[in-house]
């Protein structure tokens, strides 16, 4: 018998491990990409931004606070001749507002074959409405077709393709929406041709109806409308197109989250993730158990006398509460005398002790006095208010006995460097009168995320007022404050997420009916281990945590897995699963517990710095039998 030449087994082992590698990666290896990004959303932008762009960066941001998977692409990326061909590859795509307004025709084209594959888009404001040469594209936008409206009419209208003004929808959808209670008021305004019944707008605190920026629309539209515009415009619905579908949102969502009105992005983030696409996403809360937070804002001499009452109001039987003080011995002016005057103020030093025991979190509200520094802060006065500032954070550090970590700021101005120097010294949340309706928040403002480590917490409002001190003079009786308190305390329970409430110790003796039945319905909710109350330490200090929770989900045939870990514990993250299309979740690694809820499985983490998690498409694997 010959034997074999050295050389020959040589390449015939070459060969062998190369044919072993091609049937690896031609089989196994695309799976396993597919598997990893069917469970993400696709954010599809021009090729000339980059990711680290403020613009590109607030939808991410969002995303992440949302808890929702999110990977951003590029148009050549989205173009390559092999991938999003079916619509398998990734869970949908969104293409923004500002950053995705170029559009061929090809990219046209796959977009439309992409859709009706099977894909679902997300297509925002003026994402692909220009050509190439950066010019509106004559007759209208190229994806009128695909959104099911025609919008950008620039040969018909030119100048006048846009509109601003309120923007309004049925109960029902601002429901689905997520809007909360309060964020929304009766538009008593008819449009002709659009059902009126329970319409209402959108509204911000001390505006009433705000007015947004949308492109005038023509047409009939077959697809379910969820806004409108006062002149019957779509602003936002959902249409099939033929084995996929077409979010269109004709608001420019990244510009308004960059100008402190972040709502809708975050809302129909969830809405396209939760409602559209059915993704498991990472809870912004603790056990994702919602709830709220209580801020009280002790700015003079005033709320003395109702702090020494609370004893018979009730409101010390629940919390904790985030409380605030301003420190000095003036309140309105220089020499007034209408202050706390904390540093002398023995009664109210016994108080906050007893709070600090209590497990309230003691705060900064603003600079020793209340008045004179909500009012004449600004971005260009640093050097002559920032004693003030420093003052007051000594005084009521000395009466916490330990440093201060939240803070409001008196009629709610809050110049930027503000928040910087918050950020420096410590702190890790503020109160604020923007993002309205949304919980906390990291704060872009002018276009820019100024602060990265301090979380903003938005004031939420009813209508145009927020405290019981302006629902008083605004003549709203107790019946309806209880009403809208109630609302939103539900609200907060049946979806998993925390709200801020603020107000002053005075306002508490003249609502004192309206917060017995509020704390009669959150006490019975608490029972039930539907609700908590939070501190905005305690949920700053968790977000911050959270933020080092790495994630991601794999699928294979019909089953899902997700897995997760953390550098510390995993303690108290919750992953939402929504149950009208995946089974009861089954822990392979880790420890978990299981809730069930109305819409969705709820997996607690235990101890733990690893968890994996296997769960199944109920539709899917009811075809794989």
């Amino acid at each position: 018998m010959k034997k074999i030449p050295f050389f020959f087994i040589i390449v015939f082992s070459l060969c062998i491990a190369t044919c072993g590698i091609y049937f690896y990666v031609t089989k196994f290896a695309p799976i396993q990409n597919k598997d990893t990004a069917i469970t993400s959303i696709a954010l599809l932008i021009e090729d000339n931004f980059k990711t680290s762009d403020p613009q590109v960066a607030v939808w991410a941001d969002a995303a992440k606070e949302e808890g929702i998977p999110l990977k951003i692409i590029s148009t050549s990326q989205f173009l390559r001749p092999t991938p999003f061909r079916s619509g398998e590859e990734y869970a949908g795509i969104i293409m923004p507002d500002s950053v995705a307004k170029i559009a061929s025709q090809v990219l046209v084209d796959r977009l439309g074959e992409y859709t009706r594959g099977g894909g679902k888009l997300m297509l925002v404001y003026d994402a692909a409405t220009r050509s190439q040469a950066g010019k509106y594209y004559p007759e209208r936008a190229p994806l009128s077709n695909l959104a099911g409206i025609d919008y950008v009419l620039y040969d018909t209208l030119q100048a006048y393709i846009g509109e601003s003004g309120a923007v309004w929808g049925n109960k029902t959808e601002l429901d689905a929406l997520f809007i909360p209670p309060g964020k929304s008021h009766p538009f008593e305004q008819s449009v002709e041709g659009l059902e009126m019944r329970n319409a209402e707008a959108i509204v911000g605190y001390q505006y009433g109806n705000l007015r947004y920026n949308s492109y005038i629309t023509r047409g009939e539209y077959g697809g379910k409308r969820l806004l409108s515009s006062a002149s019957g415009s779509l602003i936002a619905g959902y249409k099939q197109q033929g084995q996929g579908g077409v979010l269109f949102v004709n608001l420019p969502l990244g510009y308004l989250k960059s100008q402190t009105d972040g709502l809708l992005l975050h809302n129909f983030l969830r809405y396209f993730s939760e409602s559209i696409l059915s993704l498991p996403s990472l809870s912004p809360v603790p056990e994702g158990k919602g709830g709220l937070i209580f801020n009280w804002h002790v700015d003079s001499n005033a709320a003395i006398r109702p702090i020494t009452n609370l004893e018979n109001t009730g409101i010390l039987n629940q919390g904790p509460f985030s409380i605030h003080f301003t420190a000095g011995p003036d309140a309105r002016e220089f020499g007034d005398g209408l202050g706390l005057n904390l540093e002398k103020n023995i009664a109210m030093q016994s108080w906050m002790q007893r709070f600090k025991e209590r497990g309230d979190a003691l705060g900064n509200h603003g600079g020793w006095i209340h008045d004179y520094f909500g009012l004449n802060v600004s971005e260009n006065n640093q050097q002559e208010m920032e004693k003030f500032l420093k003052l007051n954070n000594k005084i009521v550090a000395a009466a916490n006995g330990a440093p201060i970590r939240e803070y409001s700021a008196p009629q709610g101005n809050q110049p930027k460097w503000i928040t910087a120097w918050l950020e420096t010294h410590g702190y890790v949340a503020y109160y604020f009168t923007g993002n309205g309706g949304m919980g906390a928040t990291r704060s872009y403002r002018e276009g820019k995320l100024w602060t990265s480590n301090i979380w903003s917490f938005p004031a939420m409002t009813f209508n145009k007022i927020a405290s019981f001190e302006e629902a008083e003079k605004a003549e709203i009786n107790q019946e309806e404050m209880l009403e809208w308190l109630t609302q939103l305390t539900n609200f907060t329970s049946d979806h998993g997420v925390v709200r801020t409430i603020y107000s002053h110790p005075p306002g508490f003796q003249q609502y004192a009916k309206t917060i017995d039945g509020w704390f009669a319905r959150t006490a019975e909710l608490q029972r039930e281990k539907r609700f908590s109350w939070y501190t905005m330490t305690q949920i700053a200090d968790f977000l911050n945590r959270r933020e080092l929770v790495e994630w991601r989900t794999k699928k294979l045939g019909a089953t899902f897995f997700i897995e997760a870990k953390h550098p510390t514990d995993l303690k108290q993250f919750t992953w939402k699963i929504p149950k009208h299309s995946f089974s009861k979740p089954v822990i392979k690694k880790g420890s978990a517990t299981i809730v069930e809820r109305d819409k969705y499985w709820l997996v607690v983490s235990n101890n733990g710095k690893v968890l994996e998690l296997m769960y199944k498409n109920l539709t899917e694997a009811v075809h794989e039998k």
